[in-house]
Formats: structure tokens, C-alpha cells, sequence
């Protein structure tokens, strides 16, 4: 069937005909925007007919992660381990009976760091399960065009995460990029989260045809986490009332304060100058309070 769809009679119904016919009809539907449609102006959005279901999995069918960024990768199996044995019951009481014996306990099953933290940090046991529950039903923002794949940082994924199931062979391996945006003259380009901006790009690696999803910065963030979601990475460990002296070297300067007798003073440079006292306690309670949210492999590319 071939329909012309014409104007809103309505609200809640349009005027259409058959494309070889003449006969106008009044629909019981306003099928213009059941089409995403909604004034004169508007444009036939792809979204509104994609469905932007990605992926839905059972967290308890993941048996292996393979977690990779531009900077590092992390490997975590589930394995089985024997479960405690119950408690024998004490022998030479009185009255008891010979149990019968009970089947041996089934093995837990617990995550385990195969490959990739620092030597030495400690496995959160909690982080792959609180990782997955985003991939019980995880769906895009839009779709975008698959040709333009550098222009989604997708010709060479940074990003990779791979997911082993157990109840199939294959992994689920997906690819993302997150090119930053190109800012236009005189302006920011508000990459800050939330922002519209703030967006990544995914694909099903080996799938064709090759469909490109968009996603929001905070799902990009969930399909490829920080790696202190599952490792506690390291801290500073002091107390900012400890801290006495800030010296802040950058590209324009460098300055020291000092605080003595609970009072900032500026050490370098030597000038008339006063100490923004609030300014210098949040650096020192800001870095007091500091964990890191990730780690590199190299220093390399990090401007380090």
C-alpha cells in the first residue's frame, strides 16, 4: 500500500489518499506523528524508527572480561573454588543419631584479576557484577553514518571491551571511539559530562553490516569503565591540615606558599603579593581526599 500523507485535520487525525487515487480521506490516526513528525518544520528522524536496543545479558552468564582503554587493559575470569565444608557433628552425643550423608557442596563462583592492575592493589570482588548490571538491557542515543568511521575515533578503536558468555561461543566485543569535539572559533567545545558534547561512539566488532551507535558520555563511561571499579588504586594518604607547603610549577610560572602559624605565605615569587587563603586549603584537601580513578601503562602519549 502506497499513502500520500497531507495536513493535521487535527490534533489526533491527518488527511491522506491513496497514491493512485484521488479520494481524500480523513485517517483515525495522525499518522504524521506516529512518524516523529510533528510540525511543518520538522524533519523524518532515523532514531524515531531504529530500535536502539544494543545489547540485554544476564550478568550471571558472564564467565570473562577483557577490559581495554587507550592506556591500559584489564583480564577477569570467574572461577570456581571448593565451598566450605559444614561442620561435623560432635561425636558421642547422646541421643544422635548417624546422619545421612549429604551431597558435597556445589563450588562458588568468584571473580578473579587474571591480567593488568598494578602489582599489589587490592580486587574489588563487587566490581565486575556492579559493571554488569548495565548490560542487562543497554541501548543508544542515535545511530550515525558508518562510512565516516574516523570522524567517530572508529578506524582504530581506543576502546574495547569483550564479554564471554557461557552460554554461547562467540565473545560480544565492543568497540568505541570518543574523538574529541572540534570547538568552533571563540568557543568552548563543552565536553564537561552531561553536555551535548559529551558523546561516544560504539560498534559490534565482526558484525556486517557495520552499524555505528551513539551513545551519552555516562554509558560510554559503563561499557569501559575505570579501572577503580575493580581495583583500589593508590592514595595520597595524608590529612590536609598536614599539608604546609604547595609549590605549583606550570607552563606561565612557578609559585610556592607555605603556611606557617596556620597562615599561608607566599615564598616564591618575591613580591607584595597577599595568598588567596581559600584557594590553597581546597588544593591541599583536594589532593588530601585525592584517589585516582584510573592508571596508564606507559607514560607515553601522556604528557608525563
Amino acid at each position: 500500500a502506497h499513502l500520500l500523507i497531507g495536513k493535521e485535520a487535527d490534533t489526533r487525525t491527518v488527511f491522506a489518499r491513496a497514491a493512485d487515487g484521488q479520494d481524500i480521506f480523513q485517517t483515525d490516526a495522525n499518522l504524521r506523528r506516529e512518524a516523529g513528525v510533528y510540525s511543518q518544520e520538522s524533519e523524518l528522524k532515523g532514531e524515531t524508527w531504529i530500535n536502539k536496543k544494543l545489547i540485554e545479558i544476564k550478568p550471571e552468564d558472564v564467565t570473562r572480561l577483557a577490559l581495554k582503554t587507550p592506556d591500559r587493559e584489564l583480564v577477569l575470569e570467574k572461577q570456581e573454588k571448593p565451598a566450605p565444608e559444614p561442620p561435623k557433628p560432635a561425636e558421642g552425643a547422646e541421643g544422635s543419631e548417624t546422619p545421612a550423608p549429604e551431597p558435597p557442596p556445589a563450588p562458588i563462583a568468584e571473580w578473579v584479576l587474571v591480567s593488568g592492575a598494578p602489582e599489589g592493589k587490592p580486587f574489588k570482588q563487587t566490581g565486575p557484577d556492579e559493571f554488569l548490571q548495565a548490560f542487562r538491557t543497554l541501548y543508544a542515543a542515535d545511530v550515525v553514518d558508518p562510512s565516516k568511521l574516523a570522524e567517530w575515533g572508529l578506524e582504530q578503536p581506543g576502546f574495547r571491551t569483550a564479554i564471554k558468555l557461557k552460554t554461547q561461543e562467540e565473545e560480544i566485543v565492543i568497540e568505541g571511539g570518543r574523538p574529541a569535539p572540534a570547538a568552533e572559533p571563540g568557543k568552548d567545545p563543552g565536553t564537561l559530562p552531561g553536555t551535548e558534547a559529551d558523546k561516544g561512539y560504539i560498534r559490534f566488532a565482526g558484525k556486517e553490516p557495520v552499524v555505528v551507535y551513539e551513545v551519552t558520555g555516562m554509558m560510554f563511561d559503563r561499557i569501559f569503565p575505570k579501572a577503580s571499579q575493580f581495583v583500589t588504586l593508590a592514595e595520597l594518604g595524608v590529612e590536609s591540615g598536614a599539608v604546609d607547603r604547595i609549590e605549583l610549577t606550570q607552563p606561565s610560572g612557578h609559585a610556592v606558599f607555605v603556611k606557617q602559624d596556620g597562615q599561608w605565605t607566599i615564598e616564591t615569587p618575591k613580591a607584595d603579593l597577599n595568598p588567596l587563603t581559600a584557594t590553597l586549603e581546597t588544593v591541599a584537601s583536594t589532593l588530601a581526599g585525592w584517589n585516582p580513578e584510573d592508571y596508564a601503562v606507559s607514560a607515553e602519549g601522556t604528557g608525563l
